[in-house]
């Protein structure tokens, strides 16, 4: 067998073993993740979406202040954590 007919599966065999091992990982954190409450609080009994809301609805009733929107930095952390 040619050199290069190996390698090609050769890698073919990595590339499926790293799909299993990704396969397998998912499986055992998709019920983790089924458990977790969303959206994740973000201030005391404050829902981080309900105040995202808020202050859409904010911005949009003075509409003459074009702010940026805060960043979230704090929230996007909760997220990942």
């Amino acid at each position: 067998m040619p050199a290069n007919t190996k390698s090609l599966l050769s890698r073919w065999g990595q590339s499926g073993s790293i799909w299993r091992q990704l396969l397998r990982q998912w499986l055992l954190l998709e019920p983790l993740l089924l458990q977790l409450q969303t959206p994740l609080p973000c201030q005391g009994t404050d829902l981080l979406l309900l105040s995202r809301l808020r202050d859409i609805t904010q911005r949009l009733q003075s509409p003459t202040t074009l702010e940026p929107l805060p960043s979230d930095r704090n929230e996007a952390q909760l997220w990942l954590d």
